[in-house]
């Protein structure tokens, strides 16, 4: 994942096999597998972004995802 990511606290999160752009916030106990993270997201506490048929899963510029 990105250097650029800008996060309060990553503590507990689980970022695999995924792109992640600058500006992005993410927080705590996130779980992000297999994913392209647009610039200026915002990725909530407890949020898990993962496709069950294993597809990649894509996030907007400045989407907010919550839990």
């Amino acid at each position: 994942w990105s250097s650029d990511v800008c996060s309060s606290d990553l503590e507990g999160s689980v970022v695999e096999d995924s792109v992640i752009m600058p500006n992005v916030k993410i927080g705590e106990n996130v779980v992000i597998k297999k994913a392209m993270i647009a610039e200026g997201a915002v990725i909530e506490d407890n949020a898990i972004i993962k496709d069950e048929n294993d597809e990649i899963s894509v996030v907007s510029e400045f989407e907010l995802v919550k839990a």
